[in-house]
């Protein structure tokens, strides 16, 4: 993407348009998600409910090693 001064005269072409435009609406999308995950984590509920699904991951993995431990010998 190529960069024109305001000095220059050049106006951006449609590809730096659209190519600047791709940027901006990415970053907007990240810093939404990054503030609704924020507000998520600070509701109890959702925490709770992060905390069993870390758990339950857990105990899957632990299934799956001992599974595979009986498998390979």
């Amino acid at each position: 993407m190529e960069t024109t001064s305001p000095e220059s005269g050049q106006l951006p072409s449609d590809a730096d348009l659209i190519a600047w435009q791709a940027l901006l609406r990415h970053e907007t999308l990240q810093m939404i998600k990054s503030g609704t995950f924020l507000q998520l984590v600070h509701c109890p509920e959702l925490s709770d409910l992060l905390m069993h699904s870390i758990a339950m991951n857990n105990e899957m993995l632990q299934l799956l090693h001992q599974r595979l431990r009986t498998r390979i010998p």
